[in-house]
């Protein structure tokens, strides 16, 4: 095809223009990308880098010790469970067994996903186009259900008092919101 039919053709391609919407999302992008050019770098120095993987290191420590004891005390009670229902089943005798849970595994604090959501929101304000998505919305309408979820939950525990099993279902919306945070995270992005 020679020059002068591809200018024809293009020529008689419909114009389009875009509306002022897009225009405005366009620039507040490029502006947090100059604006982020325009921040100075910075490289800390190795002793923080070590005190940061050190303090990495206690709270991962710390979580599998939490993750244990929670899987211990269900093993416990699964297992004391079935010891009971067999004897039961032989004799007339009655057993018990008393339980102890770990106060440190009480006194979890489940808001820690709290500062992401806010600064997933704080992108939403920039990147208006990323949150209108139809994965992003679906993204929001998941989070919505396990954080109704994680409201109920802790209603429970509060006329209930915590327990193993509360701890464990909490434990997994947690894991579950964090999982759809991140999700929105990268949407955003």
């Amino acid at each position: 095809m020679s020059i002068e039919k591809k200018n024809k053709a293009l020529s008689r391609l419909p114009q389009y223009t875009p509306r002022e919407e897009t225009w405005t999302s366009i620039e507040q992008g490029l502006y947090v990308q100059e604006s982020l050019q325009g921040l100075p770098d910075y490289t800390p120095s190795d002793t923080i880098w070590q005190a940061i993987s050190k303090d990495l290191e206690s709270e991962n420590q710390l979580n599998w010790k939490r993750h244990l004891a929670v899987a211990a005390t269900i093993l416990f009670v699964v297992s004391s469970h079935a010891i009971l229902n067999r004897v039961s089943q032989k004799e007339d005798t009655f057993q018990y067994s008393k339980e102890e849970v770990d106060l440190k595994l009480l006194e979890t604090d489940w808001s820690t996903t709290e500062a992401t959501t806010t600064l997933i929101n704080s992108f939403c304000e920039v990147r208006k186009i990323a949150c209108a998505s139809p994965v992003f919305k679906e993204l929001e309408e998941e989070l919505t259900t396990l954080n109704n979820a994680k409201t109920e939950l802790e209603t429970a525990m509060q006329l209930v008092g915590k327990n193993t099993d509360l701890i464990a279902q909490m434990t997994s919306i947690e894991l579950e919101r964090s999982t759809v945070l991140k999700e929105m995270m990268n949407e955003v992005l």
